[in-house]
C-alpha cells in the first residue's frame, strides 16, 4: 500500500469565533487552553483564524505532512491525559482536545501564523516529531505530573508541503489552526474523508492569488 492512497476524515472545520473552536459539530473548547495561548495575527485587519480537526482512525494512515511551506520556530508538549478521540467520543467529553496530551508545533506561513498540533489519545500516547528526534519524550502518564515543556527552534525549521513531520503509533487527531485572508474557504464537509494531499481548501479567485502554493493540502 502507498501512502498517498491513505484516507482520513474531516470531523470540523471552519473559522475561529470567540476565542473558541468545535471539537465536533456543537462542542467547542478554548484556542488558548489547546494552544497555550491565543495567536496574534499578522494582519487582523485582513486575515481570520481558521481551524481543521483531521481524525486518523485505526485503519488510517499514521503519519503526518506538512499540508503547506511551514516556517517552524516554536515546539510544546503538554501531558495530558489519554481519552479516546474518536467522534462519537468528543460529542460527549467536552474539552477532549485540551485535556489529552498533545505536541503543538507552531511557526508561519506564507500568510501569517500557523501550528500543526498532534493530539494522542487511547493506546496513543506515543507522538513522534521528525526533527526534534528524542527532545521530547512523551507517554510518560499524566499522573506524572510532567510540566509543559516548550522548545524554542533555532534556526527555523523549513519544511515543504508534503514534508514528512512526525507520526503517531496508532490512530488519533490533527488540528490545524492558521491565519489566512478572510475569503479562505474550506473544500469539505464534516465527516468527510480525503486522501493524502487533497485539497483543504483555497481562496477566492483573486488574480494574484491564483498560484497552487496557496492551496492547503491533507497532511496525513
Amino acid at each position: 500500500k502507498q501512502w498517498y492512497q491513505r484516507r482520513v476524515a474531516i470531523t470540523a472545520g471552519g473559522r475561529c469565533e470567540e476565542g473558541c473552536v468545535e471539537q465536533v459539530k456543537g462542542v467547542r473548547y478554548s484556542i488558548e487552553r489547546f494552544l497555550g495561548s491565543h495567536p496574534t495575527l499578522s494582519d487582523p485587519e485582513h486575515n481570520d483564524l481558521f481551524y481543521c480537526v483531521i481524525y486518523l482512525a485505526p485503519g488510517d494512515y499514521h503519519l503526518f505532512h506538512s499540508p503547506c511551506n511551514f516556517n517552524i520556530d516554536k515546539v510544546i508538549h503538554f501531558p495530558g491525559t489519554l481519552m479516546s478521540v474518536n467522534p462519537m467520543i468528543c460529542k460527549v467529553v467536552r474539552g477532549v482536545f485540551t485535556l489529552n496530551e498533545r505536541v503543538l508545533v507552531a511557526g508561519s506561513w506564507q500568510h501569517g501564523f500557523f501550528s500543526y498540533t498532534a493530539v494522542g489519545a487511547t493506546g496513543v500516547g506515543s507522538i513522534k516529531i521528525d526533527f526534534l528526534k528524542d527532545k521530547i519524550q512523551t507517554n510518560k502518564g499524566f499522573l506524572t505530573f510532567l510540566k509543559d515543556t516548550e522548545i524554542e527552534v533555532a534556526p527555523k525549521v523549513s519544511l515543504e508541503k508534503g514534508d514528512m513531520l512526525g507520526g503517531f503509533n496508532f490512530g488519533s487527531t490533527i488540528v490545524l489552526m492558521f491565519e489566512a485572508p478572510k475569503d479562505f474557504n474550506f473544500n469539505l464537509e464534516a465527516d468527510q474523508r480525503l486522501l493524502m494531499g487533497e485539497k483543504l481548501g483555497e481562496f477566492e479567485e483573486v488574480p494574484q492569488r491564483q498560484s497552487n502554493s496557496d492551496h492547503l493540502r491533507c497532511p496525513s
